[in-house]
């Protein structure tokens, strides 16, 4: 009993001195701020000399911390050892707190009593600002849910950092053979990253409309490398919780999954586009919806939509036909698989280019695969978007029309209106164009006024199946149009530059030049009056020159 209270006495007259001596303690300034906890149903709150739910600081030597505090009606003491991996996260662990009758020493000596082997607790930053994300994508990877039992490897799973570099795209994908997999997704925002020895951490906050609950929102993760070079892997877990506690190695700990990462590489020796697209740095479709941009090093292309689409990124990841290797008839064509990234999609899709002119070309894209092996596939390239591209620094050339022709109306077609913006069925037209010139004109005489409509030509190419292409533009007015037609048949389409539609005019020529309407020279036995009834497909946008 009189030891006891010897005890007592020498603990109270230590914690008096200690009190009298002015000693302040303080916490660094850059740890303030609210934190999440795991298992604390609100935020931990550090300030310059105390931490919410764990007491006041009194006293405090490196990263050691004695906080005082009242538990159960009775002062108590604790002392925390605190790292700061990272601004957004703190590590701590800590001893009992431990009222006076338990003490028997300074009270520094507290900090003797944290096990070795302790709890290590995470504290993470909340309203964090995202922070670069120490992996960078694409991979593709194997999961095992539950860190223990078969992995779901077939088909892989795909992740990829977002262009900011701040967040992760996870897509996992279900094994038939594998349960508890799943196909689902997921995006983490990067919040904290640091390193210890050969392993690295990171901390996510996974982004979710659908997430309230803190404690589901906040994951760390733990990863490795291994190999060199191509066959560099990584290895991955994520905590079971919000909290880095026990997640010791990718392979030990208390791990909600583990990953077996393969970084995706490409063939970038081979990939370079054909000297006939790339030498042209900027295109653009027909009616100025899309835009195209060589980037330098001529490997990767920057696509730009106007209508509520991001722009992508494409970079070449493996060339499946080069010209090298093509029939000569075959050498204006490359087809090519692309790693595309637009903010946080990504994935890879197959293109095929071909040559049309020396300034125009078709660009087929295929649907986004994840896997860049299934890319040209019929899985995602069985019915492929067309384009239709120009050069932005496309010249004029000589019209491959030549002479007078009149334009008549097709029965039930409405008109003469993309030719010449006259709908009156009683209205007459008539086209001149070539005789050395670049120019097409159009002359259309309605019951009200007669109109004149000055075009340049641009460019001329023929289809495998003999029809004729003409692509013109506006003197007047930006917007491109793009003329088809034959020698042979009886119809006229208004479609896109390449589709075969319902006729809507025919073209009848009704003086000279006399040349063949495909621009076939040499047929000297024309006569003056010969009616060629074409094809003609016309396309009306805007066209915008821009001078680079």
């Amino acid at each position: 009993m009189l030891e006891s209270l010897m005890k007592f006495v020498l603990v109270t007259v230590l914690l008096l001195i200690h009190a009298s001596t002015g000693f302040r303690c303080t916490f660094p300034s850059l740890w303030e701020g609210e934190y999440f906890h795991l298992r604390y149903s609100r935020p931990l709150v550090v300030s310059n000399d105390s931490i919410t739910e764990k007491g006041k600081c009194v006293w405090n030597h490196g990263s050691q911390y004695v906080l005082q505090s009242r538990d159960w009606g009775e002062d108590c003491w604790r002392c925390m050892s605190i790292y700061r991996k990272h601004q957004n996260v703190l590590q701590y662990k800590e001893s009992d707190c431990e009222i006076r009758s338990q003490m028997s020493g300074p009270i520094e000596e507290l900090c003797s009593r944290i096990a070795g082997d302790g709890s290590m607790h995470s504290m993470f930053r909340k309203n964090a600002l995202p922070t670069k994300c120490p992996l960078k994508g694409p991979f593709m990877f194997s999961y095992v849910k539950g860190g223990t039992g078969p992995a779901c490897s077939f088909p892989k799973s795909y992740m990829d950092t977002c262009r900011d570099n701040k967040r992760i795209q996870m897509h996992f994908q279900a094994c038939i053979d594998v349960q508890g997999s799943e196909s689902t997704s997921a995006e983490v925002s990067c919040i904290a990253s640091w390193r210890e020895g050969s392993k690295g951490y990171f901390v996510g906050e996974l982004v979710s409309e659908y997430m309230y609950s803190e404690e589901r929102r906040y994951k760390c993760f733990v990863y490795e490398h291994h190999g060199k070079g191509i066959n560099r892997t990584v290895k991955m877990a994520e905590s079971a919780e919000a909290t880095c506690e026990g997640l010791w190695s990718p392979t030990e700990g208390y791990n909600y999954k583990t990953f077996h990462m393969d970084r995706v590489v490409g063939s970038e020796d081979r990939c370079v586009f054909p000297v006939w697209f790339s030498k042209h740095h900027s295109w653009t479709s027909l009616d100025l919806e899309t835009s195209l941009h060589v980037n330098t090093g001529l490997r990767s292309f920057r696509l730009r939509r106007r209508r509520g689409q991001d722009d992508s990124q494409h970079t070449c990841q493996a060339v499946l036909e080069a010209e090298e290797d093509k029939e000569e008839v075959d050498r204006n064509s490359v087809k090519m698989v692309h790693y595309v990234k637009s903010d946080c999609d990504s994935g890879y899709i197959c293109t095929s280019i071909s040559k049309v002119s020396d300034s125009v070309v078709s660009v087929l894209f295929g649907d986004q695969a994840r896997n860049p092996q299934e890319a040209c596939t019929s899985m995602y390239f069985y019915n492929p978007r067309a384009e239709l591209l120009v050069s932005r620094a496309h010249k004029s050339s000589a019209c491959p029309l030549n002479g007078r022709y009149t334009l008549e109306p097709v029965v039930s077609a409405a008109g003469l209106l993309p030719l010449t913006g006259c709908t009156d069925p009683g209205a007459t037209a008539l086209l001149s164009a070539g005789c050395g010139k670049r120019g097409l004109r159009v002359e259309t005489r309605c019951p009200t006024n007669l109109t004149r409509t000055e075009f340049v030509c641009h460019a001329h190419w023929t289809t495998e199946s003999g029809t004729s292409r003409l692509l013109l533009s506006e003197r007047s007015r930006d917007r491109f149009l793009c003329l088809s037609y034959t020698e042979s048949g009886g119809s006229v389409s208004v479609g896109s530059c390449g589709t075969e539609e319902v006729p809507t005019f025919k073209l009848i020529q009704s003086g000279p030049c006399l040349q063949a309407l495909s621009s076939v020279s040499g047929s000297s036995s024309l006569q003056l009056v010969f009616t060629w009834i074409v094809y003609l497909s016309v396309i009306q946008s805007l066209y915008q020159c821009i001078q680079f």
